[in-house]
């Protein structure tokens, strides 16, 4: 649990310093926006960029202070921390994004496709939390919340095994979209395949919650 306050702080940290030194290289105005045809749809003063570190701020010092106020179980603390690193992550990408863009473009610079570093962000946390999935303790917070997932024990964790093994398909087929397509296609194709995992593992705990409730009249 320790490394993964440590990787939370460490990120942050890294987030201020990157968009610190950043300020001395933008210009007074930069994109704020980048539409789906990889041009600016929106601008903002440079201090726009000290957003990210101030959204990262705020999510290390919530999960922090939940993981040392509230009466939570040390697994599930490990879990809230490892949320709060991976979105420390994402937004510290999408920071150096803006960064990169706001210093190198000009009306001349190529469309930049922001969909495919979506694609690979969202790809590699699929594939993240897929792996952690199975390993959740039944709770009212984190997972896959059906009535039917939170039945019993045996729904929970079976749910939660399929549910991880979807979340690790749906993580790989959305890095392979980001290499192959990209702008609008990338976003459809995104949308469609979280759609297919939260149908589908509802879907499992509805059979699941099933089975046990045939398994219990059986018994009866």
């Amino acid at each position: 649990m320790k490394k993964y306050k440590i990787a939370m702080i460490i990120i942050l940290l890294l987030s201020l310093i990157t968009c610190g030194v950043s300020l001395m290289f933008l210009g007074d105005i930069v994109p704020s926006h980048i539409g789906v045809n990889g041009k600016p749809e929106q601008w903002s003063s440079k201090y726009f960029i000290l957003l990210f570190p101030g959204i990262m701020s705020l999510i290390t010092i919530i999960m922090l202070l939940l993981c040392k106020v509230a009466k939570l179980t040390e697994n599930y603390k490990k879990y809230m921390l490892l949320t709060g690193t991976i979105l420390n992550v994402m937004f510290y990408v999408l920071s150096v994004v803006f960064i990169v863009y706001g210093i190198t473009y000009t009306e001349e610079t190529p469309a930049f496709d922001i969909s495919k570093i979506m694609m690979i962000l969202f790809g590699i946390i699929f594939i993240v939390l897929g792996n952690f999935m199975p390993k959740i303790e039944k709770n009212r917070t984190l997972g896959l919340k059906t009535y039917w997932s939170m039945y019993n024990e045996v729904t929970w964790q079976k749910t939660h095994r399929f549910t991880g093994f979807v979340s690790v398909i749906v993580g790989v087929l959305t890095l392979v979209a980001g290499f192959f397509f990209k702008e609008v296609v990338n976003f459809i194709i995104l949308m469609v395949l979280l759609f297919g995992l939260v149908i589908s593992c509802s879907i499992a705990s509805y059979v699941y919650y099933k089975q046990e409730k045939k398994k219990e009249s059986e018994n009866q």
